[in-house]
């Protein structure tokens, strides 16, 4: 009869947590749900005791709750621990501190490199909670390179996709999975242009920025209401769909169009002419841009003439400012 090693009292500290957690965050009926996932996650990225596998699964817990029932994903290691996923989660938690997200954000670092297989090799390591979360936007050269990448595609099944995938990234700052969600019924034509409407958690109305127009009324025009916008004829859900259509397509240029890093030029490109911050976290789903602090340094200064009329013209309704009748 073989006998098995005796366990360490971190493992059996691991054991106990692990057997008899219950987060307090997340609703009992999804919690019987996603536990036995949750719980396997957390044993198998090997936590060193008990109070840190005790950490892993109060993150966590929330995460694929999140996943699951906000983002409307599938629960697979390869979405809960994707980079976009991940970030759009923490994004959403206004209430944590910059302090608190780089802490949490590395425990999902570190489960996310032992769970999943396509977990990026070459992520830079960060010093604060922006750096890479937030990644750099594309420069003007980059955008052409990548516009190019979209007309360049061999087939025109990929051509249009490529395309849609740019006006809802670099044209709607969309995050990945509400790239892969939305639907065409979700496209708004009217007399003011493309509207979109996101749904879920983050549901909110979005612009698309006129140059990226005309592919989303093809779209409209020529597809059923209730197909996905971003490659049509497609069941699955998984966030995956737009990495395995980039990886997949022709990239002569050495090019890899990252929906982050497009979303991030959206945002930079409309402060940078000028767009009001609150509109601009409206459209973007945010309630404050802190995140983009950085790129808030290094925009354009405006000269003397457009600084003047752009302060005189503040005022949201003319003669509301105590201004005599």
């Amino acid at each position: 009869m073989n006998q098995q090693p005796p366990r360490t009292a971190a493992q059996e500290t691991v054991t106990h947590v692990t057997a008899n957690y219950r987060p307090r965050a997340v609703d009992l009926y999804h919690w019987l749900k996603i536990r036995e996932f949750v719980v396997k996650a957390v044993v198998d990225s090997k936590p060193h005791d008990g109070d840190e596998a005790r950490r892993r699964l109060t993150l966590l817990a929330q995460l694929v709750d999140w996943v699951v029932y906000e983002a409307g994903f599938e629960m697979t290691r390869r979405t809960v621990f994707d980079l976009d996923i991940m970030s759009e989660f923490l994004d959403r938690q206004t209430d944590w501190t910059p302090k608190v997200k780089k802490m949490f954000r590395g425990k999902l670092k570190t489960m996310g490199r032992a769970l999943n297989s396509e977990w990026p090799d070459d992520l830079p390591e960060e010093t604060s909670y922006t750096s890479a979360w937030h990644p750099t936007p594309y420069t003007d050269q980059e955008v052409r390179t990548i516009r190019n990448w979209a007309k360049g595609q061999r087939t025109a099944l990929n051509r249009n996709k490529a395309q849609v995938f740019l006006a809802l990234t670099l044209g709607a700052g969309l995050y990945t999975h509400e790239i892969v969600l939305l639907r065409v019924r979700d496209i708004q034509i009217d007399e003011e242009g493309v509207l979109l409407h996101v749904r879920g958690r983050s549901a909110r109305e979005v612009p698309v920025l006129a140059e990226h127009e005309a592919i989303l009324i093809e779209l409209v025009q020529n597809v059923d209401p209730d197909d996905y916008a971003f490659a049509p004829g497609r069941t699955n859900r998984s966030s995956s769909v737009v990495q395995a259509f980039i990886q997949g397509t022709n990239r002569d240029e050495g090019i890899h169009p990252n929906p982050r890093r497009l979303r991030a030029t959206w945002l930079v490109r409309h402060l940078s002419n000028g767009v009001p911050v609150a509109a601009l976290c409206r459209a973007a789903g945010l309630t404050n841009l802190r995140a983009y602090e950085k790129w808030l340094r290094t925009l354009p200064e405006m000269d003397d003439a457009e600084f003047r009329h752009l302060v005189r013209r503040s005022s949201r309704v003319p003669g509301t400012w105590g201004a005599e009748n």
